[in-house]
């Protein structure tokens, strides 16, 4: 566990970029934006070390399987995933599997997708369900409801009762046309678990919008390692360079609305602060191609998006040094990303003939030595 800084500021929570905030970009726009993206919703929550074992520890893990994921809501699709009676989808998670069932009176129920007989999934891909749910191991079946329907050879079962033999069953809640979960019932309503978001999002109408391409992929992680990654945008200096001539990584905003939601409001269609504050020039001469820490000749590459160049400070007397630079077309200027210091500078428009436009296998190369 890695242990806390000393010298970190002292007032931790109010650093900021050098570069414009997210309430000064956003004055100045010219309409005026809804308050939820204009008044600060910020607390600092502390920076103390978390344990490694909350991302590697089985036991803890088995915890929230049993403690916290049957008591919150989870998104599992969209209403359009179920439009007419019978459509039903597969949803998984935690070690639970479910069958989520739009229902003839329009209304939609979701049950466990487990056989009631040896633990068989009844359904292991969506699909619409003609009358009813058959297991394909020892034909047990249910209705698209949940509740019993028939056995083979139900006279060797007198013990067991129809109407004590229904799916057991899970909460559902419908919002802007997201179906949501949850496996235990009671608790804060859908609404009030998403609160403030719904009132946030009135003007955007999602109810009617319509899905029409899921991009998913399986990672072999902890939850919170897949998470967390998709929840700040300072890592696009390494990760995605090409990203900083349009997006304003480090001067976002990171907001925490009601007890269950976080925003991170990132601007784009403006220049990253690790650009402005690192090339004062931003159209240099060609004579001059300067950055605060690097100067570079274009004549170093003229063929590949990413060869080695030769490089020295600003003061001309300073060492030189050896590094990648990587090139790309954007809009009218041609931007370099210096892997020592991970600023960018401009090139001026008539340098854009000498380097190829950057592909993202480029860049990634590019950033190795």
């Amino acid at each position: 566990m890695a242990d806390r800084d000393p010298q970190i500021a002292a007032k931790p929570g109010e650093d900021r970029s050098e570069g414009i905030s997210w309430a000064e970009l956003i004055a100045t726009d010219s309409r005026t934006p809804p308050a939820f993206l204009t008044d600060e919703s910020y607390t600092f929550r502390g920076s103390d070390p978390i344990p490694a074992e909350r991302y590697t520890s089985e036991e803890f893990a088995q915890l929230e399987r049993e403690r916290m994921w049957p008591y919150v809501w989870q998104f599992v699709g969209r209403e359009e995933d179920l439009p007419d009676p019978g459509d039903y989808i597969v949803y998984e998670n935690a070690g639970r599997s479910y069958l989520v069932v739009r229902q003839d009176d329009g209304s939609i129920r979701a049950m466990h997708n487990v056989c009631l007989h040896r633990g068989r999934k009844l359904r292991t891909y969506d699909g619409v369900v003609d009358g009813k749910f058959v297991c394909p191991f020892p034909g047990f079946a249910w209705n698209s409801d949940g509740s019993f329907n028939s056995m083979p050879c139900q006279w060797d079962f007198p013990h067991l009762k129809p109407d004590e033999m229904s799916l057991p069953d899970a909460e559902t809640g419908r919002w802007a046309g997201y179906v949501f979960i949850r496996e235990e019932k009671g608790g804060p309503s859908l609404e009030e678990f998403l609160a403030p978001l719904p009132e946030f999002f009135k003007r955007w109408r999602h109810e009617e919008c319509a899905s029409v391409m899921r991009v998913a992929k399986e990672v072999p992680a902890n939850w919170r390692v897949t998470m967390e990654a998709f929840m700040e945008a300072w890592h696009t200096i390494v990760t995605h360079p090409q990203l900083l001539p349009f997006t304003g990584d480090s001067n976002g905003a990171y907001w925490t609305w009601g007890d269950n939601l976080n925003a991170n409001l990132v601007p784009f269609g403006v220049t990253s602060p690790h650009i402005t504050e690192g090339c004062p020039e931003r159209r240099p001469t060609r004579a001059s191609w300067k950055c605060a820490c690097w100067r570079a000749s274009p004549r170093a590459s003229r063929s590949r998006a990413a060869r080695r160049c030769t490089f020295s400070p600003s003061t001309r007397s300073g060492p030189r040094h050896r590094n990648w630079a990587s090139w790309a077309t954007c809009l009218n200027r041609t931007w370099t990303i210096c892997r020592s210091c991970s600023r960018a500078c401009t090139l001026p428009r008539r340098a854009r003939s000498s380097w190829a436009i950057i592909r993202k296998s480029a860049f990634a190369s590019s950033m190795t030595p």
